[in-house]
């Protein structure tokens, strides 16, 4: 049976970032390799990005999913900032 050739595709990425999506992608049950090839396939298929965009900061785009409506479970203030606190420590 023959089989399709393949293209390869390097890229520099920092390497946190990659565990970070990796974690999540395998959480998914997926592996980066499916991850570029289904976002491939989604950009062919629909012409557009696979997602939005966007250079708002946390706050803005949090604010802007309020205003939009797209909230619909609010925290605690306490609550919140634990959990940023915690994103912030794991970071580093």
């Amino acid at each position: 049976m023959p089989t399709k050739s393949e293209d390869r595709i390097s890229v520099r990425i920092d390497p946190e970032l990659k565990r970070h999506v990796q974690d999540d992608l395998n959480a998914m049950g997926l592996d980066v390799t499916t991850f570029i090839t289904m976002s491939f396939k989604e950009l062919e298929r629909t012409h557009t990005l696979p997602f939005t965009p966007t250079s708002l900061t946390p706050l803005e785009e949090s604010l802007s999913d309020l205003h939009a409506g797209r909230i619909t479970k609010a925290i605690p203030l306490e609550d919140y900032i634990k959990t940023i606190s915690q994103e912030q420590e794991d970071e580093n």
